[in-house]
């Protein structure tokens, strides 16, 4: 909840900042990027000496100011440096890329400032979750291990960014259930060449 309300606080000051959106306060696209934002962990396990170690990969969100609009989203994977491992797998034994890069993101259409947060409850509640369009960005992926394939680069520009509560007695809420959090969702990134990313996360400050 702090890191929520900090998010928003540095999108109510941005607002104000602005001219054309001082007497506005923010809209349903700010609301998403403040409720999202953080610095989220998603579970992997790597082996290393022959032993299966539990591990976090790093997801950071953030909004990124936009003049004269709603701020855009910027969601960054960060390098798991995985070094001697032999390989790296989720709660069901598969593999799982290192991922490094990121995305740009912004919730589509032009909300009303003046029912954003009635727009936003409702939103939630119908779709359990919020759809961005990727403005730009793209991701590599890295096998790890000897005999690893080539690393990708995926072009995620022009995709779709998927954001959703975890809900019980899902995979996603299986693969989490060992993480103590109040704030956990799943993170689904599609590409326009139909490759797609899927990451449940979990906030460590959240309790």
């Amino acid at each position: 909840m702090r890191t929520v309300l900090i998010a928003l606080a540095v999108l109510a000051s941005t607002v104000l900042a602005e001219p054309g959106r001082a007497q506005q306060g923010p809209d349903l696209a700010d609301l998403v990027v403040g409720w999202v934002s953080g610095s989220w962990r998603s579970p992997i396990s790597c082996e290393i000496d022959g032993t299966l170690r539990q591990g976090v990969r790093r997801v950071i969100i953030e909004p990124q100011p936009v003049r004269g609009r709603a701020a855009d989203l910027r969601m960054r994977f960060i390098d798991l440096h995985p070094g001697e491992a032999t390989r790296c797998v989720d709660t069901r034994g598969t593999s799982l890329p290192n991922l490094i890069g990121g995305v740009r993101a912004r919730y589509p259409g032009r909300p009303h400032p003046e029912t954003a947060k009635r727009d936003f409850r409702e939103a939630l509640k119908r779709k359990k979750g919020f759809e961005l369009d990727v403005v730009e960005g793209s991701v590599r992926f890295e096998s790890v291990g000897p005999g690893a394939e080539e690393a990708r680069l995926v072009d995620f520009a022009r995709g779709k960014l998927v954001i959703s509560r975890v809900y019980p007695a899902t995979d996603p809420a299986r693969e989490l259930a060992p993480f103590k959090s109040g704030r956990k969702f799943l993170l689904t990134l599609k590409a326009p060449s139909g490759e797609v990313l899927v990451l449940p996360v979990f906030d460590p400050a959240a309790r």
